[in-house]
């Protein structure tokens, strides 16, 4: 009984990973970019629109960013925990190539995820339109600078929403293929 609680123990712990990272990109990130946010749209109307609402824009990707900061760091974690799961399931039932095959998956897309954070963390670190304080000094760079940085965020929360489903999806392929 002991030898089939183990792996369990390792897939729940993968499980609350995956659970912990979707969690954070799905929930943190979409309330409040989708709750009532009439900036969604990659080409922002500027006319009627106040510096005010740029500012609170761009406090907005800046908050967004810390938040998705978390949720990349807690991928590293899921990466590790994959590993061992791949050397204890190597070890119970031999070939795990599959599994060696999407972690290496994840790995290559998470180096371009984190990429892109990098690029989106200087857009918006660089501030271009924006004084020290926050406040718009140039209206046409301040919308550049905030549309940038939401698409670029964007774009880091989809490819680690995808690259996290296809390594719980490859695990549960080759778990559903041990079982049958």
């Amino acid at each position: 009984m002991k030898r089939i609680f183990s792996p369990l123990k390792i897939v729940a712990a993968l499980g609350a990973a995956a659970a912990l990272v979707a969690l954070a990109t799905f929930v943190l990130p979409a309330t409040p970019v989708a709750a009532s946010d009439p900036y969604l749209d990659r080409a922002i109307p500027s006319e009627g629109m106040t510096n005010a609402d740029i500012e609170a824009m761009n406090q907005h990707e800046i908050t967004w960013m810390l938040s998705q900061k978390k949720v990349v760091t807690a991928s590293y974690t899921i990466e590790k925990d994959f590993q061992s799961l791949i050397k204890v399931q190597n070890k119970r039932h031999g070939n795990t190539t599959p599994l060696d095959i999407a972690l290496g998956t994840y790995d290559t897309g998470f180096l371009v995820a984190q990429s892109v954070y990098t690029k989106t963390a200087k857009v918006i670190g660089a501030q271009w339109g924006f004084d020290a304080q926050g406040h718009v000094t140039n209206r046409q760079y301040a919308l550049q600078t905030v549309t940038d940085a939401r698409a670029g965020l964007r774009d880091v929360h989809y490819r680690l929403v995808l690259i996290t489903h296809n390594l719980h999806r490859a695990y549960s392929d080759w778990h559903n293929q041990i079982v049958n």
